[in-house]
């Protein structure tokens, strides 16, 4: 109780913003090299050169070795197709998939190397797996909705220089639905999202929390097919059609498109768009999960030093009643949030309180100066000392 409550009478003053610096790869490599087995059918192994690339990929820039053949063999380039307009994001001939000539054996190990220029790249420049004595039937995806939309701290890039921060918004959650016979594979699934708005127009779903982080085509695969969609809290907006994009592309030659999905803003409850306010309403229903989530998130919110919602403390009942919750939230969250409680109530009364720090100044300086001649009346000089 005493690190919840200790925020309503501290006053520390707001740490100051630090530039964002990036030490950024290009994402290029075999995007899914981490993969150990591939289907009987499978046509090669995906290779993604940086985004808007000079290099001109060519099959002798690689080296295949398999565990069946004591000659290397001779590779191959096939370039399947993403099917998204994204020339922001994503160029031409930018992800292709390398294998032998002849196609890959049953049971038999490969290694597939990269042996062209490279540097900084993300992804490693060695795949090896093993081919499966099996092939993947394909199948057909599918969207689903995980839950109603929500207003939450959604982490984002940041402001004012931070590199990310937890920002209100409303937020929708889905799913990609894949058969369960893929599940082996379901590591080496691309997913990308888009999203049509009333007038028709598309545009590519890219949620990333961090300047430092990009989006990239292997974003939701790192999420098991889940993906979301987020719209200002204050204002969110009309209705929107969400279509996804899937595919095994070591074996499809072009990711599927979805069904339909329709995402309205305004079924998320609630009202409030701060931190604090979402944690008085979710302490209001007893949500523990929210609470906990909130809570968790509060420590690096943005701060809202332009338009928009001054930073606020939760209620002192809210307060109360985190502190007295059997199931509170993890001691690193409860510290980091009180932490910001602190900074933003010294940012409150700031203009209460300097003005008075100014006028007592003079008198500080003058107690300090009658302090340290009481210190040197009083203390022994070093020739008293030697007289005795």
């Amino acid at each position: 109780m005493k690190h919840l409550l200790v925020a309503l009478g501290a006053l520390l003053a707001a740490g100051s913003a630090l530039a964002c610096s990036c030490e950024g790869q290009d994402d290029a490599g075999f995007i899914h090299a981490k993969l150990q087995r591939l289907p009987a059918n499978a046509r090669g192994a995906l290779f993604q050169l940086p985004y808007g690339s000079a290099i001109k990929l060519d099959a002798a820039a690689f080296t295949i070795v398999s565990d069946r053949q004591p000659q290397p063999l001779k590779a191959e380039i096939s370039w399947p197709t993403l099917g998204i307009a994204a020339p922001d994001l994503l160029s031409e001939r930018m992800l292709a998939r390398v294998g032998p000539v002849g196609g890959f054996t049953p049971g038999a190990h490969y290694t597939i190397t990269y042996t062209g220029a490279a540097y900084n790249w993300r992804h490693p420049l060695r795949a090896d797996f093993t081919i499966d004595t099996a092939a993947l039937k394909v199948g057909t995806y599918q969207l689903v909705a995980a839950g109603a939309p929500a207003r939450r701290l959604l982490a984002l890039p940041g402001v004012g220089g931070a590199c990310s921060s937890n920002q209100a918004a409303v937020v929708a959650d889905f799913n990609y639905r894949i058969p369960d016979h893929y599940a082996p594979y379901r590591h080496a699934m691309i997913y990308a999202s888009e999203a049509r708005g009333a007038d028709g127009a598309s545009r590519l779903l890219t949620h990333t929390t961090s300047w430092c982080g990009p989006w990239s085509l292997d974003d939701a695969t790192e999420r098991n097919g889940s993906d979301l969609i987020n719209a200002s809290c204050q204002q969110p907006g009309p209705p929107v059609d969400v279509r996804g994009h899937a595919g095994l592309l070591e074996v499809e030659d072009r990711l599927q498109v979805t069904n339909d999905l329709r995402i309205d803003f305004h079924q998320a409850a609630g009202q409030a768009c701060t931190g604090s306010g979402m944690l008085d309403e979710a302490i209001a229903q007893a949500d523990t999960r929210r609470i906990n989530d909130m809570v968790c998130a509060i420590g690096n919110e943005q701060w809202y030093l332009g338009e928009g919602p001054r930073p606020a403390l939760p209620a002192l009942t809210t307060l109360l009643k985190l502190a007295l919750r059997p199931d509170r939230p993890p001691r690193a969250c409860i510290d980091e949030a009180t932490s910001r409680w602190k900074d933003q109530l010294a940012w409150r009364l700031h203009p209460v309180l300097a003005p008075v720090q100014q006028a007592l100044r003079p008198l500080t300086h003058a107690m300090n100066l009658v302090a340290e001649a009481l210190v040197d009346a009083l203390a022994p000089s070093p020739l008293s000392h030697q007289q005795k």
